[in-house]
């Protein structure tokens, strides 16, 4: 069945805009996404750094994992708006089963981009002796969890209410339970 007023080839090239659109503007978002997640480390990266400086194991590591915390939740951020995005993408237009899984897909795909290519970079800089930091162990952390986070909010997505209710379109998405 196709939304009011729209005929079926609409419905189908309205889709396909969609879904082709989707891959350009989902790296600009990851690329923002990476931005998010080096500011999010930063202030681990000063707590390690003032550890490592003066031989405190304590302190670095009370550093990596503020810095994984930013950096998931950050992560964990821009999974749940992409599913959210697709919820509502799917709300909207009908789409054949394959395309869904093609669309599901890409949305996993762009939910583990950011982590993947700042952990990427990381390995980089820490081969090529350009610095010294916790964010690449901390990285390699935030793609597993941003992996499994991914999943747990597409089959269950109430949890993503817990964490993120503050995103002003989420309850339409993940409707909260009634009283």
């Amino acid at each position: 069945m196709t939304p009011i007023g729209m005929t079926p080839i609409a419905n189908s090239l309205w889709v396909g805009a969609v879904v082709t659109l989707a891959i350009p503007l989902g790296f600009f978002a990851c690329a923002l996404v990476c931005l998010l997640m080096g500011v999010a480390n930063m202030p681990g990266h000063y707590l390690w750094r003032f550890g490592a400086s003066r031989g405190n194991g304590l302190f670095r590591f009370f550093g990596a994992i503020l810095s994984w915390l930013g950096q998931s939740y950050v992560s964990l951020t821009f999974a749940v708006v992409l599913i959210c995005l697709v919820r509502l993408f799917f709300a909207r237009f009908v789409v054949a089963g394959f395309i869904q899984f093609v669309v599901w897909a890409e949305a996993l795909f762009l939910a583990v981009g950011p982590a993947c290519y700042s952990c990427s970079a990381a390995g980089t800089e820490r081969r090529g002796g350009e610095g010294e930091g916790c964010a690449y162990e901390a990285l390699g952390v935030t793609f597993v969890l941003t992996l499994a986070g991914y999943f747990v909010f597409v089959f269950w997505p109430r949890a993503a209410l817990y964490g993120w209710g503050w995103l002003p379109f989420i309850t339409d998405v993940f409707p909260t339970p009634s009283a």
